[in-house]
């Protein structure tokens, strides 16, 4: 995660400050660190609202990282969300 912290500090274009910060939650959440994915994700969310658009898994990821949390009702949510929003979505 540190790299990808790296290029949200460093790097000039939002497009890749918020792919990074993105990737961050995905790191956390391969590693079963859902409360860090989730933390990451929302953030990163909130941060780069715009940019995030173009990565619509995340809305998948934070949906598996509430169920590794163990908050079904809130990932069944999450998870017909994102059906909803994105059912082109391969």
């Amino acid at each position: 995660a540190r790299e990808y912290q790296w290029v949200v500090e460093n790097t000039a274009e939002r497009r890749y400050q918020a792919e990074a910060a993105l990737r961050m939650g995905d790191i956390f959440l391969a590693h079963a660190k859902y409360e860090q994915a989730l933390a990451s994700y929302s953030q990163a969310l909130r941060r780069y609202e715009s940019e995030a658009k173009r990565f619509p898994g995340v809305h998948l990821n934070r949906a598996e990282a509430l169920y590794g949390l163990k908050e079904v009702d809130r990932a069944k949510g999450a998870f017909e969300a994102y059906l909803a929003r994105y059912s082109h979505h391969p």
